[in-house]
């Protein structure tokens, strides 16, 4: 194993290159000012602390830092970082963003702010291979962006993802495999080249689907919200598969969809869109009545306060 303690000057960063050669953790530990990576590889675990400043990328964006096994990061400033990793453990205390960017797939067991800013984010990518998410938390005023080139996007079962703005690009699904369950997100946009979409989402404020999209077979789409706020839905779209949209909790569980954004559309041939409210199912507000809100073969509409009361919802298909 190898054990580093406060390295550094107190008043400058330090930069560390470390080779294990085998199956031995690493643990380093930075008291003051950032602590700087340009590589680290080993078989086994790499813990990294920096109390007083930022764990950062050295040697530049697209070139590792860290080939690991399970990597823990604790930082104060931000956590800007090129991994092979199988799992990631990350706390951020204070201001920055955290910024993983991943190469053949991992296990997100925590990302965490603990700050809740608008300018502490969490960026995670992955070349290739899926990104498993256990916990990721924003809080409510952080982003989340989640983006996998050849892979897809999951839950675990479990309170999964806190975020104000959320954005997930995948290629083969997202909660394709298990449902990706979300918190306090107000803005969302889900967008998936292929695979099923499976979303919950506990809603505390009003809710925008900006855009929650997937094509090729098998594309089905589910999207469960609950918390008794409003929805309004931009744009949803799958070439080959089945619609669900749910939102409940109460009366102020409305559904507004934006037929001039792209509102809600399924094939025509022999797919089906339902959308259930126990508030009212309305077309958005300022909509012309012209424009079409759902399309699909079949369209299932269900909701306790009415249907089209305040606008018009039009429809392309077999009611």
């Amino acid at each position: 194993d190898v054990t580093v303690t406060d390295a550094g000057v107190t008043n400058g960063d330090t930069t560390y290159d470390i080779v294990t050669g085998g199956a031995g953790n690493v643990t380093i530990t930075q008291g003051a000012s950032d602590l700087v990576l340009d590589n680290i590889n080993t078989m086994a675990n790499v813990t990294l602390t920096a109390t007083g400043g930022a764990v950062t990328d050295f040697n530049g964006s697209g070139t590792l830092n860290v080939t690991a096994d399970v990597l823990t990061v604790d930082a104060a400033t931000g956590v800007d970082l090129d991994t092979t990793v199988a799992s990631i453990d990350i706390d951020n205390a204070t201001s920055g963003n955290i910024d993983i960017r991943e190469t053949d797939g991992l296990t997100v067991t925590n990302a965490t702010q603990t700050m809740d800013n608008g300018a502490n984010d969490i960026i995670i990518t992955s070349t290739t291979g899926d990104i498993d998410v256990v916990l990721i938390d924003a809080n409510t005023l952080g982003d989340v962006t989640l983006e996998t080139n050849s892979g897809a996007v999951d839950g675990s079962g479990g309170a999964s993802i806190t975020a104000g703005d959320l954005e997930i690009d995948a290629t083969t699904g997202i909660g394709n495999g298990t449902a990706l369950n979300l918190n306090d997100v107000i803005s969302l946009n889900a967008d998936t080249t292929a695979g099923a979409i499976d979303i919950n989402n506990l809603a505390s404020a009003a809710v925008t689907v900006q855009s929650m999209t997937t094509g090729g077979a098998g594309g089905t789409i589910n999207y469960d919200q609950t918390g008794d706020q409003f929805m309004t839905l931009d744009i949803v779209s799958t070439t080959n598969g089945n619609v669900t949209i749910s939102n409940s909790g109460g009366t102020g569980a409305d559904i507004f969809i934006n037929g001039a954004a792209g509102g809600v559309a399924a094939d025509t041939v022999n797919d089906t869109v339902a959308i259930s409210s126990s508030g009212a199912i309305d077309d958005f507000v300022g909509n012309v009545e012209t424009v079409t809100d759902v399309t699909a073969f079949t369209i299932d509409l269900d909701a306790v306060e009415g249907i089209g009361s305040t606008a018009d919802v039009d429809l392309a298909g077999t009611v």
